[in-house]
């Protein structure tokens, strides 16, 4: 629990406001600062990272066939003034469980998928682009 709560805490130091929130949105500074600090600590857990057509960042753990593949995730980017665990919980949260199949050598059948999508707040001028970019399988 510590290390995914020090995952969101600093997650949460980027974009943080004077009003208490975080403003993040798709594709600002604050947002690719996060985008960056998420595809380290992504490399550092073991992911083969990839960024799609979308931007969506997809975090790869590897499985013993080659799809179809278990995915998880959710967003970074936040509206102004957004809460910190908005979106955040949903990557760290699948972070934190390919940590853990990591440190308990878990082998599993299908590939894992760890993905960041793009304006899931829909503040762009392309409003939930990732969604919109996935491919589909």
């Amino acid at each position: 629990m510590n290390r995914i709560r020090e995952d969101i805490e600093a997650l949460g130091k980027i974009g943080k406001d004077n009003r208490g929130g975080n403003s993040r949105p798709a594709l600002t500074y604050q947002d690719l600062e996060a985008r960056k600090h998420v595809v380290d600590i992504m490399k550092d857990a073991g992911l083969r990272v990839l960024v799609d057509k979308g931007a969506n960042i997809i975090g790869i753990r590897e499985g013993k066939l080659k799809e179809p593949f278990v995915s998880t995730g959710s967003h970074i980017d936040t509206v102004m003034n957004g809460g910190m665990f908005d979106g955040v919980l949903g990557v760290m949260g699948g972070l934190e469980t390919i940590r853990q199949m990591n440190e308990e050598r878990i082998k599993t059948d299908f590939p894992l998928a760890l993905i960041v999508f793009t304006d899931e707040e829909g503040n762009s001028f392309m409003p939930f682009a990732g969604s919109k970019f996935l491919p589909e399988r």
